[in-house]
């Protein structure tokens, strides 16, 4: 397979200089053969090139990987870090979809070249079709290549499959942890249908185009895995993001942190992050402003509220801590909200 990886290889760089510099309709497969750098005697056939890539499909959906792998050589990209929000899993998908269609923008003649060939099917398979046999697919290495080969011999697009798969799968585990057979699924679904999307809006702001690739993510294979978890709590960080960055409403702070605690302990999932949140939403209520405890002061009710507040948010703690299984950090908790529940109301 290694010899059969580094012919493919070849051939994908030919296929991208031809189709760089021909139309799709004058590209000849002696011309890409001829293009061929392998060691041992140059000069090889059409014949010998169909035996590599079998039809015009896999010969174009190379000449796209080839020109992908140069342009993300050459990117500035890193995987995106710990993904600990939806929100955060969002920003990651979109930013790499944004280099995605970027690349489209950067490649737009080969990749309009690609689109044409991507759909093509040749006399002979149009006969085996007609005649009622099945089309046996060819053996591919399980490499880079050979995926990208397998997938346009069906006529899909999974050039940008491997460098989708890591971000998504990092996004998904925000939520919920995932099958890698799911996970390499869905790589596969949406660099086809990003690269069918640039094909079809060859203007579209690319910031645009790629957080509507995201939503369909999202919608399509998130949701599907998830459920509504990931709408609700990303519905809870968008608004506790926006009180949180005001920094002017300590207390509404704590309400919407609160909130996100509660969309956890429903779902019943991610009790780590449940802790962490379940810490930070108590923090917020023990740590509030001086100012804000003075305007209490004189308002029994209101201050009654906050401690009630802090009782729940510590009962919540302790609930979170139990389901991890830290039960030492639950019994304080609980402890916590024992005595902030008895404390005498002034």
């Amino acid at each position: 397979m290694a010899a059969q990886d580094e012919r493919l290889t070849a051939i994908a760089a030919a296929a991208a200089t031809v189709l760089r510099q021909t139309p799709y309709h004058v590209v000849r497969a002696g011309d890409v053969a001829a293009a061929v750098r392998l060691p041992g005697p140059q000069g090889r056939s059409a014949v010998w090139l169909y035996n590599e890539v079998h039809n015009r499909r896999v010969l174009v959906a190379l000449a796209a990987a080839h020109a992908w792998q140069e342009f993300a050589g050459q990117a500035n990209w890193s995987p995106p870090g710990p993904i600990e929000s939806v929100t955060a899993a969002r920003s990651a998908v979109v930013a790499a979809l944004s280099m995605i269609v970027t690349f489209h923008r950067a490649e737009r003649p080969l990749m309009t070249q690609v689109g044409y060939g991507i759909g093509d099917i040749s006399t002979a398979e149009k006969r085996q079709l007609a005649a009622g046999s099945g089309l046996l697919p060819p053996d591919w290495p399980d490499s880079p290549w050979g995926r990208v080969a397998a997938a346009a011999w069906h006529g899909r697009c999974d050039v940008f499959s491997d460098f989708l798969r890591p971000v998504l799968r990092d996004c998904t585990e925000s939520v919920t942890y995932p099958v890698e057979s799911d996970v390499a699924e869905s790589a596969s679904r949406l660099s086809d249908v990003t690269f069918r999307t640039c094909l079809a809006d060859r203007d579209g702001p690319v910031d645009i185009v790629a957080r509507g690739l995201a939503a369909l993510w999202f919608e399509r294979d998130l949701t599907r895995l998830a459920g509504a978890l990931p709408r609700d709590l990303e519905s809870g960080e968008t608004a506790l993001a926006a009180v949180a960055r005001r920094r002017t409403d300590p207390r509404a702070e704590a309400n919407a942190s609160a909130v996100v605690v509660r969309v956890l302990l429903e779902a019943g999932t991610l009790h780590h992050r449940c802790v962490r949140e379940a810490r930070r939403t108590v923090s917020l209520w023990q740590n509030l402003p001086a100012e804000a405890n003075d305007r209490t002061a004189a308002m029994p009710d209101a201050a009654g509220h906050d401690r009630q507040r802090l009782s729940d948010a510590a009962s919540h703690l302790g609930l979170a801590a139990a389901r991890y299984g830290d039960r030492r950090s639950a019994a304080e908790a609980w402890e916590l909200s024992r005595r902030v529940a008895e404390r005498p109301r002034p």
